[in-house]
């Protein structure tokens, strides 16, 4: 009692994150404080819904800020039974094996917020540092929000709303209503309230560059005293489309990052490949890798 925060040179931090939330965040950030280094090792079952690679990314981005913070996937096939001490080994030897890919130095803590934490940090001859096992600081479990993601949408951090809402993309040729239609899902979807009030909208990126373009090119045949430019006479070279393309993407994973279950945008970069063929008179395989098939 009246000591301070006890700096340890290893921190581990081990889970499915099926998905990762707030709750996990919270274990990370606490390990990071107080530890000299964190390996977190995300270890999933090959059958689980969502990818071990996009688990372990959306954790990555979600330490991104945390200089002391390694994060690690792999696969553990094993079953879980905390009773038995034989599926105990198979799930350290794994978890073993994939520290060892990222560091030979000795764990001293293991920080969790489960029941299980006292074995796991026995099996590593470390100090178990229980955060939240009572989940009274957040009232969250994966368990909870696979059963479902919408209610408990508020509990993902950013990247990870960015990996699971859906995106609907509503395309089309000039003045044929895509924003007015894109608008109106958007109100739509926001009336529903819960999670679906936040729903956010990305608008058309070329649209804005258009009139940024036209703009630009009549301020400089002004200063030429040459008459001002139409739409029709304006030049688009490819590097054009790929900087919207990638814009739109940008764009796109802003607002998913910061809204509902569903993102509403209006166009999307494959539309933008399409532009260019039209514009250009041909296809651009540098915009078409920007393209993505929702």
């Amino acid at each position: 009692a009246g000591r301070g925060p006890v700096s340890t040179s290893h921190g581990l931090v081990i889970g499915k994150f099926h998905p990762p939330h707030v709750g996990h965040e919270l274990l990370i950030r606490t390990a990071a404080q107080v530890s000299d280094r964190v390996t977190v090792l995300l270890l999933g079952h090959p059958t689980e819904a969502l990818s071990i690679e996009d688990r372990t990314a959306w954790l990555q981005e979600m330490t991104a800020g945390l200089d002391n913070v390694v994060v690690a996937g792999g696969e553990d096939p094993h079953p879980i039974d905390y009773d038995d001490p034989a599926i105990w080994d198979l799930h350290e030897q794994e978890s073993r094996s994939l520290l060892a890919t990222v560091t030979t130095v000795p764990v001293t803590a293991v920080f969790s917020s489960e029941a299980y934490g006292d074995e796991l940090a026995r099996r590593f001859g470390a100090v178990h540092v229980p955060v939240d096992v009572g989940r009274d600081l957040v009232p969250v479990s994966a368990t909870v929000i696979r059963a479902d993601p919408v209610a408990s949408w508020g509990h993902l951090p950013g990247p990870v709303r960015a990996g699971l809402c859906r995106r609907v993309v509503v395309v089309g040729a000039e003045s044929t209503g895509t924003t007015t239609v894109s608008r109106a899902l958007l109100d739509v979807l926001r009336s529903r309230g819960g999670a679906h009030g936040d729903t956010r909208w990305v608008p058309e990126i070329g649209r804005a560059w258009t009139v940024e373009k036209l703009a630009a090119a009549g301020a400089h045949a002004a200063l030429d005293g040459r008459p001002r430019p139409t739409m029709a006479e304006l030049e688009w070279p490819t590097g054009d489309f790929v900087a919207i393309a990638r814009a739109q993407n940008v764009e796109e994973d802003r607002q998913a990052r910061l809204g509902g279950p569903v993102l509403v945008c209006d166009t999307d970069a494959f539309a933008t490949s399409i532009w260019h063929e039209r514009y250009v008179g041909s296809p651009s395989s540098v915009v078409a890798a920007e393209a993505r098939h929702h």
